[in-house]
């Protein structure tokens, strides 16, 4: 009887080791996608932070005034939501009673990266902001970028990066 089961629990064990083999291959060639039953295959065609504030306005002039970026339409009465955009890349801005801002920044975390072209002169057209929270632009050479951070209001720690291969 041992025998009988050892023989089953072998070909178990193979059916199974099958399965997963079959089942990670793709992933193990960098090929996994996620496949619907047309054969089509999802594609990601944006991404955006979230953040909750405290004062959707006071946020929206750091984001529009400070940062650049676009002004947005709002939504709601009064006002608790907005899409700040610049160069097509936006950040989602929500302000609601209750919730509170857990900003990564304050644990010296990143909250949002974006990959930029024109690093100095950005970082050298808020460098006069009386009371911005503003880095130097640092060289890191281990993974090539040139960055420096931000915080906006609520605390989020925004990082703007360059490729430093690039000229």
């Amino acid at each position: 009887v041992r025998r009988l089961r050892s023989r089953k629990e072998k070909r178990v064990t193979k059916q199974l080791q099958t399965i997963f083999v079959r089942s990670v291959a793709p992933i193990n060639k960098g090929l996994a996608t996620t496949q619907f039953s047309s054969g089509s295959r999802m594609k990601i065609i944006a991404s955006a932070p979230h953040f909750f504030v405290t004062d959707l306005m006071k946020s929206l002039e750091f984001y529009v005034g400070t940062l650049d970026f676009d002004t947005p339409p709002l939504w709601g009465e009064p006002p608790t939501f907005a899409m700040p955009k610049k160069d097509g890349y936006l950040v989602m801005l929500f302000q609601q009673d209750g919730i509170k801002c857990q900003p990564n920044g304050k644990h010296g975390a990143i909250d949002a990266y974006f990959w930029c072209q024109g690093l100095d002169k950005y970082h050298a057209s808020m460098r006069g902001n009386v009371g911005l929270k503003i880095s130097e632009i640092e060289e890191h050479h281990s993974y090539g970028m040139r960055e420096f951070s931000v915080y906006d209001p609520d605390g989020y720690k925004l990082v703007f990066a360059e490729d430093m291969t690039k000229e």
